[in-house]
């Protein structure tokens, strides 16, 4: 028991060890207090590290009235530099849309009402740097009464079908420029007609300046802490091959012959909860249990042998993987799904192929 409960403990601090990077920070914050505007939060907005195709990041920047009247609120943003400009290669394609409250500055789809996201770049263009000539030169993006609050949401999905890969080594950087003014007094001349006076805007503008990161460190550590715990896996596995035998064929003749029961099942119980911890990073924790069970499902409804039914799974595996990854990259869908569908149509292959092999040793 104590074994076990030592062997749930590792796996829990795998799992903590690889959630630290799916924290975010909290929201850089703008704020208007009537006299000056005023800029809390880092330098890089969050939530656009370890970016892949197919899948969307936000960020996001608070905008808040802290004065005595209400305030309008002008926003500016500039491409700096687009994600792969390091690299001076530009055609990249991203989905991309920008919010405000409940209005769509950019990526409006009229069809659905909402703020779907406008493809900007692709092939032989200059990446996400073409957004710079379909913005507006500061916009009125909100206007909040004294309290209030809004948040501008920027949204970026890498386009699977028009990206090139040389993206992931590099980053780009986003200007946002902020200008806040007191909404002016409205007023009524005996004529009844409604003269709007000169509005008192605030010379003092602060740039902000955020990064849209890909590609960074933390994604090639967790790659190779990857590759270096299932080559540990596998060689554990391959070691104890036989005892690991014993122990799931007939754990109390196991027993009778001498074999620790008790340190293997620690073993098996250790092997599995990091399989999953590993898998947990790509296919999530809801699908992660397919991943386990679909491969080995699978080679039972042709294999007939402990050994035969291993090494056929290890494959499968691979092999639905390589498919799941491949078509997730070219049709821009959840990576985790694709690799759970390839592995129910190789269920499905092998379930046909199994009833053939049975009539036909009949």
């Amino acid at each position: 028991m104590k074994k076990k409960l030592i062997a749930s403990l590792f796996s829990l601090a795998l799992s903590a060890v690889f959630a630290l990077g799916c924290f975010a920070a909290d929201a850089d914050k703008v704020v208007y207090d009537g006299t000056n505007l005023t800029y809390t939060g880092g330098t890089e907005m969050s939530g656009f590290s370890q970016m892949i195709p197919g899948k969307t990041y936000t960020g996001t920047i608070t905008l808040e009235n802290t004065g005595e009247k209400a305030a309008y609120f002008y926003m500016d943003t500039s491409v700096v530099s687009t994600l792969i400009g390091a690299s001076n290669a530009k055609d990249t394609g991203y989905t991309v849309s920008l919010t405000c409250g409940g209005n769509t500055l950019y990526g409006y789809d009229p069809a659905s009402g909402k703020a779907t996201g406008t493809l900007v770049g692709g092939n032989d263009t200059a990446g996400l740097e073409e957004l710079n000539s379909q913005l507006e030169e500061y916009p009125l993006v909100a206007t909040l009464d004294p309290g209030q609050t809004a948040d501008v949401v920027l949204s970026i999905t890498p386009d699977a079908t028009a990206t090139n890969v040389s993206y992931m080594g590099a980053e780009g950087k986003i200007e946002f420029r902020f200008q806040a003014a007191d909404v002016p007094d409205v007023k009524t001349v005996v004529t009844t007609e409604t003269v709007q006076g000169e509005p008192n805007v605030v010379t003092q503008v602060r740039t902000i300046v955020v990064s849209a990161k890909t590609g960074d460190f933390n994604t090639i550590a967790v790659c190779a802490v990857v590759v270096v715990l299932a080559a540990v896996v596998l060689i554990l596995y391959i070691f104890f091959y036989h005892k690991i035998f014993a122990i799931t064929f007939d754990e109390t003749f196991a027993r009778a012959t001498g074999v620790k029961a008790d340190l293997y099942n620690t073993l098996i119980a250790i092997l599995t909860a990091v399989t999953i911890v590993l898998g947990m990073r790509m296919m999530g924790a809801l699908l992660i249990s397919s991943l386990i069970i679909f491969p080995a499902l699978t080679s039972m409804r042709v294999c007939r042998t402990f050994k035969s039914v291993i090494i056929n799974s290890a494959v499968i595996s691979v092999v639905c993987l390589v498919i799941g990854i491949t078509v997730s990259y070219v049709w821009a869908t959840p990576a985790g799904a694709s690799v759970v569908m390839a592995n129910i149509a190789a269920l499905l292959l092998y379930s046909i192929l199994g009833i053939v092999k049975n009539r036909g040793n009949r």
